[in-house]
């Protein structure tokens, strides 16, 4: 059969938020290779919204230059917060401006998969496990602390996890405090869990 019968129909294109930081780059470009091993004949591509390169739009016009006239924009961020619903689409939008025959899909952002929530308990578990002092889940408050954003939505995604994690593995209590922009930051959140007297 022809190759070209049999290329896939679409290139995904994974958008991920981007940092300073090379370490969170790095594994990001390893969660890429994972995606690239299990996308079958699927060409897939990464870039970044900021803080780092390539950019969506650099790494949409390799795509066309090579070929694809179908691009799946997947955005890999947690949460629908306003990246997700405002900054990626408009990037999009821009795109289907100068490609105007190019097709672009956008996806959802992840949101509370159950998988994501396995891996949350598990790494609760493996915390208690290293834990030298002890206590009982019913005397615990499990405190999350989520990024934090100025999207209503997205904060109450946190709040969420937390009340699933906690009426599911046994917690006394759960609290959420966020590392920016939302409130009540991380020192803020930590003070008034520990008023609740666990």
């Amino acid at each position: 059969m022809n190759k070209t019968l049999r290329a896939a129909p679409y290139s995904i294109l994974v958008a991920g938020h981007g940092s300073r930081d090379r370490d969170a780059l790095l594994e990001f470009e390893g969660l890429m290779e994972l995606i690239r091993q299990r996308s079958g004949d699927c060409s897939v591509a990464h870039a970044y919204l900021e803080f780092a390169e390539p950019t969506i739009d650099v790494s949409v016009r390799r795509m066309v230059a090579d070929g694809a006239r179908r691009i799946v924009l997947l955005p890999a961020l947690l949460g629908a917060a306003a990246h997700a619903k405002n900054d990626m689409p408009a990037e999009m939008l821009a795109l289907k401006e100068e490609f105007p025959e190019v097709q672009f899909h956008y996806g959802a952002a992840m949101d509370l998969h159950p998988l994501l929530l396995d891996l949350c308990r598990k790494r609760l578990i493996e915390a208690e496990a290293r834990c030298q002092n002890l206590r009982r889940r019913e005397d615990t408050c499990l405190v999350v602390v989520g990024r934090g954003t100025t999207d209503p939505d997205a904060n109450s995604d946190v709040s969420k996890l937390a009340r699933i994690l906690e009426e599911g593995m046994g917690y006394g209590a759960s609290f959420v405090c966020y590392a920016g922009t939302a409130r009540p930051l991380v020192r803020q959140g930590l003070e008034m869990a520990q008023r609740l007297g666990f």
